[in-house]
């Protein structure tokens, strides 16, 4: 027998119904939101993410809690420059995340 609910956990989605991927103090992120975060942590202070670096989990944290705005740095890029930052961003999000972070369309 098979059951199929129209109810969503609110506490699981956000407002568009994206489904939350991460959650931390006061904030919980979509995966694309994840991959601003990573995005705009690049767009900063360069690709600092290896072995004795910066860890993608401290990175997203201190974009949100200290920079706040995941997007700003979109505006002040051309389409190609934000192409390879997301896709390094969204790269970086695999391997920290072990394989368990969704493939995503932009």
């Amino acid at each position: 027998m098979t059951t199929t609910l129209d109810h969503t956990d609110e506490a699981t989605v956000d407002a568009r119904g994206a489904p939350i991927f991460l959650w931390g103090p006061g904030y919980s992120l979509t995966a694309h939101q994840v991959v601003d975060a990573l995005g705009s942590y690049l767009a900063t202070f360069g690709d600092n993410f290896y072995a004795d670096g910066v860890s993608p989990l401290d990175a997203i944290h201190a974009e949100v809690v200290f920079n706040g705005d995941l997007t700003g740095w979109l505006a002040r890029r051309s389409p190609e420059e934000i192409a390879t930052i997301r896709a390094r961003a969204e790269q970086v999000a695999r391997e920290f995340f072990h394989g368990r972070f969704p493939t995503l369309q932009w």
